[in-house]
């Protein structure tokens, strides 16, 4: 489990939405990482080894976590990055300290499972889906995690989160755009 000086703080893991350890692995394919049914107006961005575009109306707001250092928003829905997560070769291995670290900090934290991931350049990548209740408002939430060869061992992770009424084909967008350089 992460200190507090290495981890997020509470309003950071709030903002952000944490997800918990599943169980089973399906299938699932973000694409080829050249965003085709994307928005051309959306803003590319990069952190360490992964590049991710999100919609030109998030704009970014301090991020409150040494872990997760770069953060948008257009204040309904938000998209965390730590380029640098960890040392880990295996994204669920990833997925299971970020479950650790979210355990005891989110209220109404249900894990949805996690799924594999395709991602550009990465060697493994999951996409772990989550709901929590943040004031009151029920949330769901995502970590998009791209791992590097086990002989480079580096993780990165995407987190989305948005309101559960909110049209989520927004992640696979944004997971279909995710780069990640070894």
């Amino acid at each position: 489990m992460l200190s507090a000086s290495e981890g997020m703080s509470r309003r950071a893991v709030l903002g952000l939405g944490v997800v918990v350890f599943g169980s089973g692995i399906v299938g699932c394919s973000a694409g080829d990482g050249s965003g085709d049914e994307v928005d051309p107006s959306w803003v590319s961005e990069q952190v360490g080894p992964i590049t991710v575009r999100h919609p030109k109306e998030w704009v970014e707001k301090p991020s409150t976590s040494k872990v997760f250092t770069k953060m948008f928003t257009d204040d309904k829905r938000s998209m965390l990055i730590a380029g640098n997560y960890s040392n880990n070769a295996d994204p669920v291995l990833a997925y299971g300290k970020l479950d650790v670290m979210a355990a005891g900090a989110l209220e109404g934290y249900h894990s949805r499972g996690h799924q594999d991931l395709t991602v550009q350049g990465a060697a493994k990548a999951a996409k772990c889906p989550f709901e929590f209740t943040q004031d009151g408002q029920k949330m769901a939430g995502w970590w998009l995690i791209a791992s590097a060869a086990a002989s480079v061992g580096k993780t990165a992770v995407v987190s989305l989160n948005l309101p559960v009424d909110d049209d989520s084909s927004i992640v696979d967008k944004i997971a279909s755009t995710m780069v990640f350089k070894q």
